[in-house]
């Protein structure tokens, strides 16, 4: 194994989810700092997972709900954020240490990529379900089923997809057996 290697790894991989960590982060800062348009897209986005004729007969307007929504959406996308940050990290500069460089071995490096996606993947669901399930967040009474499902495939494919593009991008490549599409693909020979 070579530092160099894990460096290259390090770098690829932090270039690999930095686009979708800019677009996230700039989302959770939106919603935790600045004051939301009351008519801007955001907003109506975020209608569209309320069940609004329960709220009325409730006595209450998004408005009213809204800084508690925000609240739960941009918690939602922080710890998904640091949850993808870590599991693409941890695979980039762990595939260095799986011994895979001989003919043959693609099984192994796959099974292990296969294991550790699945557990990424369950983990992101276990925190789509308990945040818009908890009580902690009063905001996620007043999602409809259809909101839930909605937000919950939405964050999932996002992270899922900032996962596979940085562990696509920061996989070790030293080795003979390591991910083929990922050896393949002409712009990482810069670095």
């Amino acid at each position: 194994m070579n530092v160099l290697n894990l460096i290259r790894s390090f770098i690829l991989c932090t270039i690999g989810y930095a686009v979708f960590a800019a677009l996230s982060i700039w989302l959770i800062l939106t919603l935790l700092l600045r004051e939301i348009n009351p008519d801007g897209n955001l907003v109506r986005i975020l209608i569209k997972l309320v069940d609004e004729a329960e709220l009325d007969q409730l006595g209450y307007t998004f408005a009213e709900i809204a800084v508690d929504m925000f609240y739960m959406i941009a918690w939602l996308n922080i710890w998904s954020l640091v949850t993808t940050v870590v599991f693409a990290l941890g695979w980039s500069l762990g595939s260095h240490f799986l011994n895979v460089d001989a003919p043959g071995k693609a099984k192994v490096y796959a099974i292990h990529w296969l294991v550790v996606s699945g557990i990424f993947i369950g983990l992101l669901l276990i925190i789509n379900i308990w945040i818009l399930n908890s009580t902690r967040f009063p905001a996620s009474q007043d999602i409809t089923k259809t909101g839930t499902f909605s937000l919950t495939f939405y964050i999932m494919v996002y992270y899922t997809l900032a996962y596979y593009l940085s562990v696509l991008l920061g996989t070790a490549r030293f080795a003979r057996s390591s991910v083929l599409l990922a050896n393949k693909l002409p712009a990482l020979k810069i670095l």
